[in-house]
């Protein structure tokens, strides 16, 4: 009789929790019975956390990690696997892949120089100093390897940079100076839909007509009616496409505009106090604004107007994640060297005091933040550091890539580090690779790093489990 049987369920699942993985799979081996015991998704879900597995990783990369299994409802043999025992399998073969440092690298057609990029895992659009925007077919997750089919146009501004892009489903928003376009993707084409001046004084004036009645000279109109304006604009404009709608305003400024994606006014916000920045974060939209303090709107998409749900002394950066929501010192602000912590509803989880002010930081589970060149790995409902380590020189950028993986820019290289372990596992790219500004040039998620500007291409590292 199996001694194992007589505990309550409670207390076996209680023993199994303190095993390793290891020892669980040996244990589900002994037979049907233990096999059916071990197949615990509370005995698996804790695993998954300690690790930070997701289950929208697995559901997401599933496919293309060539994870099958063979689900028969009408088998008596063996039971299904629990959910978080797939989600932890699958997870788990991913971030071998990141361990191992093993990638497929894919290099685009030559382009111009890239200014800026963006991507919605299906797109890819890129920015160029020409003047010109590409957007590539990608198809990350069908593993296809015809990434240089593509479509490019010139925007209005010919010879200008685009210096910000996002894409939106089958809209291009492009930026050249204070110009705000928006292109339709439609019968494999580029179109026109949208366009606003911020230099010339009125930020929703509507452009389109005017370019389509000029053509190719209205780079010539537009450059004559700056200098008749006498507009030298220094502040940089904030813009978000999220949900069909684009979201508008110069940084510095007390409004912004929305509109919907095909050119339509819709709501004008004003109230705000220096507007630094508008950024989206679990399907709700944020404004950031004011320098002391520092304010977090979100905007009511039923009322068309923005709500004050956080403010917090000092000249701080806001920093998003799925579970919390950070103020760390802007640099500027060395006088109050405090880290905030709130959850997502809202409240105030913790504060923290800091011994500097140049500060990167990201949000998981836990968060992790450095401070010049250490790394602290901190569970604010805790309190307590889990783990610190150098990386032996100041850090320039950071962001989350999966589970343990941060992705640092450091000494002009982008290096892929284990923040639990305090390990570096591999050199992404190195400084004499790199060119351009990291910040628009780096998109990354759990599976796949796209950078522009390294040698002059566009590259794409894919640690997709290939045959």
């Amino acid at each position: 009789m199996d001694f194992f049987e007589k505990f309550p369920t409670e207390l076996r699942e209680k023993i199994m929790t303190k095993l390793n993985v290891e020892d669980l799979l040996r244990c589900s081996l002994v037979s049907k019975m233990w096999r059916s015991r071990v197949n615990s998704d509370l005995v698996w879900r804790r695993h998954c956390r300690r690790k930070l597995f997701t289950v929208s990783t697995m559901e997401k990369y599933k496919e293309a990690l060539f994870y099958k299994y063979n689900y028969n409802p009408e088998s008596t043999s063996l039971e299904s696997l629990c959910l978080w025992r797939l989600v932890y399998s699958v997870n788990r073969a991913l971030m071998q892949r990141w361990q191992d440092g093993q990638w497929k690298r894919t290099v685009f057609k030559k382009t111009p120089h890239v200014y800026c990029l963006d991507c919605d895992e299906e797109y890819l659009t890129s920015g160029h100093e020409d003047g010109s925007i590409f957007v590539w077919s990608v198809h990350l997750w069908k593993l296809t390897e015809e990434v240089n089919d593509f479509r490019a146009i010139q925007c209005l501004l010919k010879g200008t940079p685009v210096t910000a892009i996002r894409i939106n489903g089958q809209h291009v928003l492009a930026l050249q100076k204070q110009l705000l376009q928006i292109y339709s993707m439609k019968d494999d084409a580029l179109t026109l839909v949208g366009t606003w001046s911020y230099e010339l004084g009125e930020g929703i004036m509507d452009l389109t007509q005017q370019a389509k009645l000029l053509g190719t000279k209205f780079d010539h109109w537009y450059k004559e009616c700056l200098r008749n304006y006498d507009v030298y604009p220094i502040r940089k404009l904030k813009f978000l496409a999220h949900k069909n709608l684009c979201f508008a305003s110069v940084g510095g400024s007390a409004a912004v505009d929305i509109w919907t994606m095909d050119g339509a006014p819709k709501a004008y916000l004003t109230g705000f106090i220096n507007i630094r920045n508008i950024v989206e974060n679990c399907g709700d939209v944020y404004i950031i604004s004011g320098n002391s303090p520092t304010v977090i709107n979100r905007y009511c998409w039923t009322e068309n107007e923005a709500d004050k749900v956080i403010s917090v002394n000092g000249f701080k950066r806001i920093v998003f994640g799925d579970e919390y929501i950070l103020a760390i010192p802007h640099p500027s602000d060395v006088k109050m060297t405090m880290l905030w912590v709130w959850n997502m509803s809202y409240r105030l989880i913790r504060s923290k005091v800091l011994s500097s002010a140049i500060v990167s930081a990201v949000a998981t589970s836990v968060v992790v933040y450095s401070e010049n060149y250490i790394i602290t790995v901190w569970n604010p409902k805790t309190d307590m550091v889990l783990r610190t380590f150098s990386v032996g020189a100041s850090v320039g950028f950071m962001r989350h890539a999966h589970s343990t993986i941060l992705v640092l820019f450091v000494n002009a290289s982008l290096d892929a580090w284990d923040f639990l372990k305090g390990k570096r596992l591999c050199r992404l790219y190195s400084r004499l690779e790199w060119s351009g500004d990291f910040r628009e040039l780096l998109w990354l998620n759990p599976s796949t790093v796209i950078a522009g500007g390294v040698r002059n291409n566009i590259q794409l590292l894919r640690y997709f489990y290939f045959i």
